[in-house]
Protein backbone atom coordinates (compact mmCIF):
# COMPACT_ATOMS: atom_id res chain seq x y z
CA UNK A 1 0.00 0.00 0.00
CA UNK A 2 2.83 2.30 0.76
CA UNK A 3 4.98 1.59 -2.63
CA UNK A 4 1.47 1.84 -4.44
CA UNK A 5 1.11 5.12 -2.75
CA UNK A 6 4.48 6.50 -3.37
CA UNK A 7 4.49 5.54 -6.90
CA UNK A 8 0.70 7.23 -7.46
CA UNK A 9 2.66 10.48 -6.45
CA UNK A 10 5.64 10.12 -8.36
CA UNK A 11 3.73 9.80 -11.12
CA UNK A 12 1.78 12.82 -10.09
CA UNK A 13 5.16 14.79 -9.98
CA UNK A 14 6.45 13.90 -13.38
CA UNK A 15 3.31 14.85 -14.61
CA UNK A 16 3.91 18.46 -12.48
CA UNK A 17 7.14 18.70 -14.34
CA UNK A 18 6.65 17.85 -17.85
CA UNK A 19 3.84 20.54 -17.86
CA UNK A 20 6.38 22.93 -16.35
CA UNK A 21 4.00 23.19 -13.13
CA UNK A 22 0.61 23.90 -15.06
CA UNK A 23 -2.57 21.68 -13.32
CA UNK A 24 -4.04 19.30 -15.12
CA UNK A 25 -7.42 19.40 -16.52
CA UNK A 26 -10.21 19.42 -13.89
CA UNK A 27 -13.14 17.39 -14.55
CA UNK A 28 -16.61 19.06 -15.03
CA UNK A 29 -19.15 17.35 -16.62
CA UNK A 30 -21.10 15.91 -13.62
CA UNK A 31 -23.52 13.62 -13.71
CA UNK A 32 -25.60 13.18 -10.80
CA UNK A 33 -26.75 15.79 -8.15
CA UNK A 34 -25.00 14.38 -4.99
CA UNK A 35 -22.22 16.89 -3.76
CA UNK A 36 -20.12 13.52 -2.30
CA UNK A 37 -20.38 11.49 -5.77
CA UNK A 38 -19.76 15.45 -7.61
CA UNK A 39 -16.59 15.42 -5.40
CA UNK A 40 -15.78 12.12 -6.06
CA UNK A 41 -16.08 12.92 -9.75
CA UNK A 42 -14.17 16.05 -9.46
CA UNK A 43 -11.69 14.52 -7.89
CA UNK A 44 -10.73 11.09 -9.84
CA UNK A 45 -11.80 12.63 -13.46
CA UNK A 46 -8.95 14.97 -13.26
CA UNK A 47 -6.50 13.55 -15.77
CA UNK A 48 -3.86 13.46 -13.69
CA UNK A 49 -5.76 11.01 -11.61
CA UNK A 50 -6.79 8.93 -14.19
CA UNK A 51 -2.98 8.49 -15.43
CA UNK A 52 -2.24 8.03 -11.58
CA UNK A 53 -5.14 5.12 -11.02
CA UNK A 54 -4.58 3.43 -13.97
CA UNK A 55 -1.25 2.68 -12.87
CA UNK A 56 -2.40 1.52 -9.14
CA UNK A 57 -5.42 -0.14 -10.79
CA UNK A 58 -2.74 -2.16 -13.42
CA UNK A 59 -0.51 -3.10 -10.25
CA UNK A 60 -3.58 -4.26 -8.24
CA UNK A 61 -4.80 -6.50 -10.92
CA UNK A 62 -1.56 -8.08 -11.68
CA UNK A 63 -1.09 -8.54 -7.87
CA UNK A 64 -4.72 -10.08 -7.09
CA UNK A 65 -4.46 -12.40 -10.70
CA UNK A 66 -1.33 -13.10 -11.58
CA UNK A 67 -2.00 -12.74 -14.94
CA UNK A 68 -1.99 -10.30 -17.85
CA UNK A 69 -4.88 -12.22 -19.34
CA UNK A 70 -6.88 -12.63 -16.46
CA UNK A 71 -6.45 -8.71 -15.63
CA UNK A 72 -7.65 -8.01 -19.03
CA UNK A 73 -10.85 -9.80 -18.82
CA UNK A 74 -11.40 -8.09 -15.44
CA UNK A 75 -11.49 -4.70 -17.28
CA UNK A 76 -13.31 -6.23 -19.93
CA UNK A 77 -16.31 -7.44 -17.56
CA UNK A 78 -16.16 -3.88 -16.06
CA UNK A 79 -18.06 -3.75 -12.12
CA UNK A 80 -18.33 -7.96 -12.50
CA UNK A 81 -15.32 -8.76 -9.88
CA UNK A 82 -13.92 -5.60 -9.88
CA UNK A 83 -14.11 -4.88 -6.13
CA UNK A 84 -12.48 -8.17 -5.80
CA UNK A 85 -9.49 -7.28 -7.95
CA UNK A 86 -8.95 -3.72 -7.62
CA UNK A 87 -10.86 -1.84 -4.90
CA UNK A 88 -9.51 1.76 -7.48
CA UNK A 89 -11.55 0.41 -10.25
CA UNK A 90 -14.61 -0.23 -8.52
CA UNK A 91 -14.75 3.47 -6.98
CA UNK A 92 -14.44 4.67 -10.44
CA UNK A 93 -17.41 2.82 -11.78
CA UNK A 94 -19.27 3.61 -8.47
CA UNK A 95 -18.67 7.14 -8.73
CA UNK A 96 -19.37 7.35 -12.32
CA UNK A 97 -22.74 5.52 -12.89
CA UNK A 98 -21.50 2.35 -13.44
CA UNK A 99 -21.46 2.42 -17.02
CA UNK A 100 -18.29 1.20 -18.77
CA UNK A 101 -19.10 3.65 -21.42
CA UNK A 102 -18.95 7.34 -19.31
CA UNK A 103 -15.48 8.91 -21.06
CA UNK A 104 -13.85 8.72 -18.11
CA UNK A 105 -14.15 4.94 -17.60
CA UNK A 106 -12.81 4.52 -21.22
CA UNK A 107 -10.02 6.39 -20.51
CA UNK A 108 -9.03 4.82 -17.43
CA UNK A 109 -9.01 1.41 -19.11
CA UNK A 110 -6.81 2.71 -21.74
CA UNK A 111 -4.55 4.13 -19.38
CA UNK A 112 -4.97 0.77 -17.05
CA UNK A 113 -4.33 -1.29 -20.18
CA UNK A 114 -1.52 0.93 -21.24
CA UNK A 115 0.65 0.26 -17.61
CA UNK A 116 -0.75 -3.40 -17.65
CA UNK A 117 1.53 -4.07 -20.94
CA UNK A 118 4.32 -1.82 -19.62
CA UNK A 119 4.31 -4.34 -16.10
CA UNK A 120 3.08 -7.26 -17.50
CA UNK A 121 6.61 -9.22 -17.04
CA UNK A 122 7.14 -7.89 -13.89
CA UNK A 123 4.76 -10.48 -12.27
CA UNK A 124 6.49 -13.26 -14.76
Amino acid sequence: TILASITHEMIHQKQYRSRGGIRGREFTKFNSDSEDVQKAQEYLGNTDEVEAYGFNIADQLMRSTKDYNKALDVLRGGAKDSLKYSPDLFAYIVAFGGSVNHPIIKRLLKKTTFYLNKIKNKYN
